[in-house]
């Protein structure tokens, strides 16, 4: 039996999350096992055999299989105050069930319309907001169990579209969350960690990689992925990729993870790790993986946590390898009906971005800016204006641009002062960059 506690999590899932926040508050040091739930190693099966996480090991050998029950047995004593129980039985109950059907409403047979369920969980967070309004946080002015046990709740609510929960009337709301957000606590908590491997499985493939999953317990057929697909993928990255010189791990975790056949019609997946582009709908393609690989290691001079405007959603695949990659993404996409289809796909796999918006690329996204880093999918004949004002000094544009004779370049700007500073990554094929929005 290991000397520490072993917990057994997944970085995104916010029942995680708390359980995480709460052992690293109470300063208690633990092995970190992250894992897959599509792929849930032998060890946690055996000591939980419902497959969830998070699952914490003690010392002794006993077993705490529930994020609360984690919680409540590091919590100090003055973190257990005031009225935490009946936040946390809102929370976990109706604030959730209702947040799952606006986030998945594609699970869900019962659900017509999300916005529905997005006001309920309104309804309630406006009742927060009365309480946040006469204290710092939930139980008074210092961060106690209640706060960790909600925030990761409200965080995935907001994420699901930043832009229409940054302009709701709730400040308090959003002054608490940010705060949370911005602490070291939180901050720590979320750094990436590899996929852990089981000692009798670690000459198995991928040891890079972190599974872009549901994190829904409970949707063990939706996960399920055939093998077929997976060989496919990882051939992809050894024959593809790896000989090209793509070298950041974090890109090949993240290529290594992303699913491409799912951003295609099921009789195209045959198709779908080869080494080519492949038509989409609306005339539209999907990029050949080695460009997006390449495109996507193009930002790692970026810190993990950029804000990137993406310019092209398409079918969002490689929106889901930025998300992959842990980027704050804002997606736009001038075809609407990409634009949905991605947002369901995109959903299914939890890789939605901070926001998809439907829009004129051309125009960026004046509202979210500044960005640390704009990437087009459709080739420009010059970069717009509007890019260039959009991003930070020292920010990236990486777009491809067609040049006399019509040849397409893929290009990497930096922005200097007025000046963009330019390197010339050689020949590429996209479409083109078009101006308006197609609401057909």
């Amino acid at each position: 039996m290991s000397a520490q506690p072993i917990l057994y999590t997944f970085r995104r899932c916010p029942y995680a999350i708390r359980a995480r926040m709460a052992l690293r508050y109470a300063g208690i040091e633990y092995e970190h096992r992250e894992v897959i739930l599509r792929d849930r190693p032998s060890e946690m099966m055996a000591i939980s055999p419902k497959g969830t996480v998070p699952v914490l090991q003690l010392s002794n050998g006993e077993v705490l299989e529930e994020s609360l029950d984690i919680m409540l047995w590091c919590s100090p004593e003055e973190w257990l105050v005031g009225d935490w129980k009946e936040l946390v039985e809102v929370n976990d109950g109706k604030f959730k069930d209702n947040l799952d059907r606006y986030k998945y409403s594609n699970r869900f047979d019962d659900v017509e319309k999300p916005e529905v369920h997005r006001n309920e969980v309104l309804n309630i967070l406006a009742q927060y907001e009365q309480r946040l309004g006469k204290s710092l946080f939930f139980c008074g002015d210092e961060l106690t169990l209640a706060d960790v046990a909600l925030a990761p709740f409200v965080r995935q609510f907001a994420n699901t579209d930043m832009a229409w929960f940054k302009v709701q009337n709730l400040p308090n709301v959003q002054r608490w969350l940010e705060e949370i957000l911005a602490s070291e606590l939180f901050t720590e908590c979320m750094e990436k960690h590899e996929q852990w491997q089981s000692p009798m499985t670690q000459d198995d493939p991928n040891p890079l990689a972190e599974a872009i999953i549901s994190d829904q317990p409970a949707q063990p057929a939706k996960l399920a992925e055939p093998a077929e697909m997976s060989k496919a993928r990882q051939e992809m990255v050894e024959q593809q990729l790896l000989p090209r010189g793509i070298s950041d791990p974090r890109v090949i975790s993240a290529m290594s993870t992303t699913p491409r056949h799912l951003f295609l019609p099921q009789e195209a997946w045959s198709e779908a790790y080869r080494d080519h582009p492949l038509a989409i709908e609306s005339g539209q393609t999907i990029s050949q993986p080695f460009i997006v690989a390449m495109m996507s290691e193009l930002l790692s001079p970026l810190q993990a946590s950029a804000k990137v405007m993406e310019i092209g959603t398409g079918c969002g695949y490689q929106t889901a390898v930025l998300v992959a990659l842990g980027y704050e993404v804002h997606s736009i996409e001038r075809i609407a009906s990409l634009s949905h289809g991605a947002r369901k796909t995109l959903g299914e796999i939890d890789s939605l971005p901070s926001e998809l918006l439907v829009g004129d690329g051309m125009m960026g996204n004046p509202a979210g800016a500044p960005y640390d880093a704009i990437i087009s999918t459709a080739c420009a004949r010059r970069v717009p204006k509007a890019w260039i004002d959009q991003v930070v000094e020292g920010g990236l544009i990486i777009t491809p641009v067609k040049r006399f004779g019509g040849k397409q370049y893929l290009m990497r700007y930096t922005k200097r002062g007025s000046n963009l500073l330019k390197e010339d990554l050689g020949l590429v094929r996209f479409v083109p960059l078009l101006s308006g929005v197609d609401e057909s």
